[in-house]
């Protein structure tokens, strides 16, 4: 019985602290990023948008992200709140984003850029 109890004890001494130091929370790992670049394309069903930006000063080259914009994400326009579907091809925008191992880029913020 004592055995029993002992093994029990040193399980729980040697793996319960284990599984805390990899359950780190989605919000530890964030590292929010930012690009301001055009909009090239959008895709409303996906809820994604496609963001031309250029490379580096002084280096003529750009680069195109494919960010996921989550529901209910404001977007801001000026001093208005607009939809997804009221971006266009060729608004200038930043987009405060995180990478999201799973699902892949994904927004925080978006404001429309005049």
């Amino acid at each position: 019985m004592f055995k029993r109890i002992a093994f029990f004890f040193a399980v729980i001494t040697f793996l319960l602290p284990g599984n805390f130091c990899f359950s780190q929370g989605e919000e530890g790992s964030r590292q929010i990023q930012s690009v301001t670049g055009s909009i090239v394309s959008t895709e409303w069903v996906g809820d994604i948008i496609c963001v031309r930006w250029l490379q580096a000063e002084g280096i003529i080259g750009y680069d195109n992200l494919t960010i996921s914009v989550p529901d209910g994400l404001k977007i801001n326009k000026g001093t208005d709140i607009v939809t997804l579907a009221n971006l266009n091809i060729g608004d200038n925008v930043t987009v405060k984003y995180y990478n999201d191992n799973f699902a892949g880029l994904k927004a925080v913020s978006l404001t429309v850029n005049r």
